[in-house]
């Protein structure tokens, strides 16, 4: 092959490889909210108790009603090999706490960890059976064992919450001092 077909090949190679990059990134549909929260509900996911302390930590910071987030069948810790199955089929299991009225709320968290690169399929089954339309979703996220890329658990929110505002993921490390970070995240969004 020649020096300019060399070139050429690279230059394609290249291309693809930036289009690539830039069509995958998830956006959150919005980086701030127009007006500071009011009524806050902090949902949580939190099938090895992990998430728990951290949401009690957001719940701390942001006040409102919080609720801890079972699914059926139940979840025994961090299970590996029901996570991989659940996001290689698509398989969603039932969300069964029972969720408050939503109309009675602007602003709602929701924590989960980070599984194979994205939310618990339980979190998408919240999502459907509850309407968000209106609401602003705030992410926050733990990362585990089995988190690879953490990119795709913004998607499954825009994709199952379509009518609501998502905004960027705030990702939390137990064992931290994630007051600070909190505090950060709300300023810069206008939370509060």
């Amino acid at each position: 092959m020649s020096t300019l077909g060399t070139i050429i090949v690279l230059a394609f190679i290249i291309v693809v490889a930036l289009l690539g990059y830039f069509f995958n990134k998830t956006m959150p549909t919005d980086l701030k909210v127009a007006k500071p929260m009011y009524k806050t509900l902090v949902l949580y996911f939190s099938p090895a108790d992990e998430v728990s302390d951290l949401a009690h930590e957001v719940h701390q910071a942001v006040g409102g009603d919080i609720i801890e987030l079972k699914g059926n069948p139940a979840y025994t810790g961090h299970d590996k090999t029901r996570a991989f199955k659940e996001w290689i089929t698509g398989a969603t299991p039932e969300q069964i706490t029972p969720i408050p009225d939503l109309a009675n709320y602007d602003t709602i968290f929701i924590g989960y960890p980070i599984w194979f690169g994205t939310a618990p399929m339980v979190i998408k089954d919240l999502l459907k059976k509850n309407g968000f339309a209106g609401k602003d979703i705030v992410p926050f996220a733990m990362e585990t064992a089995i988190s690879g890329k953490r990119t795709r658990s913004i998607r499954l929110l825009r994709t199952h919450a379509p009518r609501a505002k998502v905004l960027p993921r705030l990702l939390l490390h137990k064992g931290q001092d994630n007051q600070v970070r909190i505090a950060a995240y709300l300023k810069e969004t206008g939370l509060k």
